[in-house]
């Protein structure tokens, strides 16, 4: 089957590398670059893993962000294409950040905890065992980084009916790209993923494999036009961020500082997704945050733990608390372990609180995982205000 795919795209090279220089030169470019840079890990200089890199146009994108970038393809003829392509885009100092290489999606050559990001753009709908894929993904991804996929759920419609119903009768006189449609849809009849629900069952296998923070948006399509004249509402774009986990058992200054950077990316992407919903509520994030925390550890967390764990100053989490208990969302009962303090419990009332609030909020807009627990938070969070001292002493 994989010889099968590697001759439908070595024959689709050309005409593909003609449509994304035109991209290259258009608002599309610039809206991937704002994605890729919005989801990418914090860092300047990532090793980044581009899946099915087509004809270059993600490696590209990241590339010109300054992150060194290994793109590859199944196709030797898309690689030849992407070298062209990156050769007349970019700078000569950002193409030495790029390398095109032939290879199979399904068995990468890289080490294990190699990349920083892998991405994945209009690529897994024509692979022949994603899961397999997404088991590659998921050994070369360093811990604490991120996958990131870009894809539509293409087997559900037919490339050549979607053409006839939105081109006149010129453009269908293109017997080459009629050719192309039909092509296409013999291709991904054969294809396994062609008959599951995406991104849906993509989640599903992601999480089965490790992945501990998965989140996704079903529909981005309305923010560009990312497949030209096929582009259609049936074929809608979704977007699916995962990551790989740090390793609870390490207890080195190094996973703690990646542990700490980890926590602050992912309370970024937070305030990003609620931000629209916590507005229009009048809810302050913070209260919302220490109430998801709660119900995390319903043995009860002291509020010098919560602040340790959310970045938030123990003055404003004894505020909130306070008020939590006033409301009733949270009880304090004594600390058995240290008499000085207490244990902020979340109570029913506060459970169907939280949980009717999170109900407000898009499934696919998913809450951060504790990955680490809260002592190791804690740990990470005061080796990082360590080394912050030790800089502003030097």
């Amino acid at each position: 089957m994989n010889k099968t795919i590697k001759e439908f795209w070595d024959y689709r090279a050309k005409s593909y590398g003609v449509l994304r220089s035109e991209h290259l030169n258009s608002s599309n470019f610039t809206f991937w670059k704002q994605e890729l840079e919005s989801n990418f890990p914090p860092g300047k200089r990532l090793r980044v893993l581009d899946i099915g890199t087509s004809t270059g146009f993600m490696a590209i994108a990241a590339a010109s962000l300054g992150h060194h970038v290994y793109a590859i393809d199944i196709s030797d003829k898309m690689i030849e294409e992407a070298k062209k392509a990156s050769k007349n885009f970019l700078e000569n100092d950002k193409l030495t950040f790029i390398h095109f290489k032939v290879m199979d999606a399904e068995a990468l050559e890289y080490e294990d905890d190699y990349f920083d990001a892998v991405i994945s753009r209009n690529t897994t709908w024509t692979l022949c065992d994603v899961k397999k894929t997404y088991e590659e993904a998921f050994r070369v991804l360093k811990p604490g980084g991120v996958f990131l996929n870009y894809d539509a759920d293409y087997g559900k419609i037919s490339f050549y009916n979607n053409f006839l119903e939105t081109h006149d009768s010129k453009d269908i006189q293109d017997k080459e790209f009629v050719k192309y449609c039909k092509l296409s849809d013999e291709y991904k009849s054969q294809l396994p993923i062609s008959f599951v629900s995406r991104p849906q069952w993509d989640v599903t296998v992601l999480r089965s494999l490790g992945f501990a923070h998965c989140e996704y948006e079903t529909d981005i399509s309305s923010k560009f036009n990312p497949h030209g004249n096929i582009g259609n509402k049936r074929s809608d774009m979704f977007f699916i961020y995962a990551v790989k986990p740090i390793s609870r058992q390490s207890d080195s200054e190094n996973v703690y500082m990646k542990i700490f950077m980890q926590h602050l990316f992912l309370k970024k992407r937070e305030e990003r997704f609620y931000a629209n919903f916590f507005e229009k509520s009048n809810i302050p994030m913070s209260h919302f945050l220490v109430l998801l925390l709660l119900m995390e550890h319903e043995e009860g967390l002291r509020p010098s733990d919560i602040s340790d764990y959310l970045l938030i100053p123990r003055q404003s989490i004894t505020r909130i608390i306070s008020s939590f208990i006033d409301n009733h969302y949270v009880k304090a009962i004594k600390n058995s372990k240290d008499a000085r303090s207490f244990l902020a419990v979340i109570t029913k009332k506060g459970k169907n609180y939280a949980n009717h609030l999170f109900e407000q909020v898009s499934p696919s807009q998913i809450k951060a995982i504790d990955y680490c627990g809260v002592e190791n938070w804690k740990e990470a969070n005061k080796f990082y205000k360590n080394f912050l001292d030790y800089i502003e002493n030097c």
